[in-house]
């Protein structure tokens, strides 16, 4: 509906503005004669020109004005086509079949005159073109014989004549426009996007050239021979990996200085998983991190899809988060289908993702009891589309999608774009996939003394916190944990048999996504223990070993190795060593001071 008026009061507005210039009178039908006299005129001329009483109107004033204005030129030539009021060709009307300046046995009617040669203009020379009326009214005559003296800038670089669509403007030319189109939020130049360009009609209707023009490996393009006016680059095709914006780009030919443009394209948004390694018993945390265009505005909808196995289905076992928003009014959770969660951002949701590049999606859930192995893919469904902006008056540009007016039969919503696309197959390897699995970390604890593996030792493993989420004990030798969600825990031994001193050492251990542990939070070094001794054979991966020292033993701390023990028998010996003499010498320079007292 807001398209319809719009082009309705376009319609309205051009027709009114013919008819101020041209008036319309119904006359008998009868042959009429048109002869064109171009004139060449410069630029500012030209701008002044715009003036009505300066128009092509046939009536004779305007050959004084032409000769006072510009240079007659005698090799340009037109077509001339009968048209209806608002710029159409009329359907059977007249059409002159060879270019000229002098046409004869004209009809009553509008006629459209478009200049044909290359004299004055490479490019849109249906830019220049204009309507006439005949016969032309003057006073209380009635023109037949008209004579129009149309007013024409040299469009032309001679000195360095462009193909459309080359990467590199001729020096000072100020006809032509360059387009550098980049990635968003960088410089890095994007080819292979393709461009029509938009102008005005002689009717005053926006219309579309007949070439399309596509972005070199610079990122440019550059059109020359364009007349004096207004114009809009608009995307057709985006290439591959970005998104198609149609926003229309504007620019305008002055004849003073050559024109630019830029036009930035949003790559094709994606999203990717992360085990989060804060899990804790069978807590199971990542995050999912989608893309954000730089372009919010031209966001309709956004909907985060994750997919999961091996995991609990109860919707109380399932929290999601998104930071900065507020669930039911930023972005809605459905968890009705089993094993699938749906995050789905409102319209507040989506303006709050302005200014940012992505947006972390917080999901917390539990392993399922039975699970050997857990697996998430995350996919994302969007609208991206131009976004008009109702604060410039432009009139409608053609076959741009308008969200403003989804019931537009002309313009519907695009389809949602997909991430991943249909086809792809996610790589859970791939930090950067949507995919990812988990498998339950497994691992063993182990007491010993020396090589001699002892019975009777009871264990705690507390989450980073201090939680307990499990407590185990050997049986008969060695205690087994089972399924522990990626994270940082601490093993505690709390009971060793009666023959040994417990060991009150805490063990930080990092299970990883894989199921094995490791030594650090990056779970870059897995733990292997070998019960201390130099043969490797008896090594044992994803087991902690505690050692205990019998009772009754040296009294000393004990770390397992024979070289501590002898450091610190040496280190005591010297200390008292040293204190006996230092006790030596203080005697003596007592007897001394004695002596010397007595004599």
């Amino acid at each position: 509906m807001k398209k319809m008026i719009r082009r309705t009061a376009s319609m309205a507005i051009s027709a009114f503005m013919v008819a101020q210039t041209l008036p319309f009178s119904v006359f008998a039908a009868g042959g009429n004669t048109l002869n064109i006299h171009p004139y060449i005129v410069d630029a500012a001329t030209k701008t002044a020109l715009k003036a009505p009483n300066d128009s092509a109107t046939g009536k004779p004033a305007d050959a004084t004005r032409a000769a006072a204005k510009g240079t007659a030129n005698t090799t340009m030539t037109f077509n001339v086509v009968e048209v209806n009021s608002d710029g159409s060709a009329k359907s059977g009307g007249y059409s002159s079949t060879a270019a000229g300046t002098t046409f004869t046995g004209l009809p009553d009617g509008y006629f459209k005159i478009t200049p044909v040669n290359n004299d004055t203009d490479n490019n849109f020379r249906d830019a220049e073109a204009f309507i006439i009326q005949l016969p032309v009214p003057d006073g209380s005559n009635i023109l037949r014989t008209v004579d129009i003296y149309p007013k024409f800038t040299n469009n032309n670089d001679t000195s360095d004549p462009e193909t459309p669509g080359q990467e590199t403007p001729a020096a000072g030319d100020t006809h032509n426009v360059t387009l550098t189109k980049t990635k968003a939020g960088s410089t890095d130049a994007v080819a292979g996007a393709t461009y029509k360009i938009y102008y005005k009609d002689a009717a005053g209707n926006w219309v579309a050239g007949s070439s399309t023009y596509t972005t070199g490996a610079n990122g440019k393009i550059v059109v020359d021979g364009l007349p004096l006016g207004e114009y809009y680059f608009v995307e057709q095709t985006a290439p591959d990996d970005y998104l198609l914006d149609q926003t229309p780009i504007k620019f305008t030919i002055n004849g003073t200085a050559a024109a630019t443009a830029t036009a930035t394209n949003d790559s094709k948004l994606k999203v990717k998983k992360n085990i989060d390694n804060d899990g804790a018993g069978n807590t199971y945390n990542w995050t999912i991190t989608a893309d954000v265009p730089t372009k919010t505005e031209n966001l309709l909808s956004y909907t985060v899809t994750d997919e999961y196995t091996g995991l609990s289905s109860a919707a109380e076992d399932i929290t999601v988060a998104i930071a900065g928003m507020t669930e039911t009014t930023d972005y809605t959770v459905d968890k009705a289908t089993v094993g699938t969660i749906t995050i789905n951002l409102t319209a507040a949701g989506i303006e709050k993702l302005a200014g940012k590049t992505s947006f972390d999606i917080k999901v917390g859930t539990k392993l399922a009891a039975s699970a050997t192995e857990a697996t998430n893919e995350a996919s994302i469904s969007y609208k991206y589309a131009y976004n008009p902006d109702n604060t410039d008056p432009t009139p409608n540009i053609p076959d741009i999608p308008d969200p403003d007016d989804p019931d537009d039969p002309d313009h519907p919503y695009p389809d949602p774009t997909n991430y991943p696309d249909s086809g792809e197959t996610p790589d859970p390897t791939d930090p950067n996939s949507p995919a990812d699995k988990v498998t339950p970390g497994t691992f063993t604890i182990s007491n010993v003394n020396g090589e001699e593996e002892l019975a009777g030792a009871s264990y705690k493993i507390t989450s980073e916190d201090g939680t307990i989420v499990k407590t185990v004990a050997d049986s008969p030798d060695v205690a087994t944990v089972e399924k522990l969600a990626p994270g940082h825990y601490q093993i505690r031994q709390t009971a060793v048999d009666d023959g040994h001193l417990l060991n009150d050492e805490v063990k930080d251990i990092y299970v990883g996504k894989d199921g094995d542990i490791y030594s650090d939070p990056e779970c870059q070094n897995k733990i292997v223990n070998d019960k201390g001794t130099t043969d490797t054979t008896d090594d044992t991966p994803n087991q902690v070993k505690f050692y205990n020292q019998p009772k009754g033993s040296f009294d000393l701390p004990f770390t397992g190795t024979t070289a501590t023990i002898v450091f610190s028998i040496t280190g005591i010996l010297l200390m008292a060593g040293t204190a006996f003499f230092i006790f030596i010498i203080l005697k003596k320079k007592d007897e001394e001071e004695e002596e010397k007292e007595n004599s």
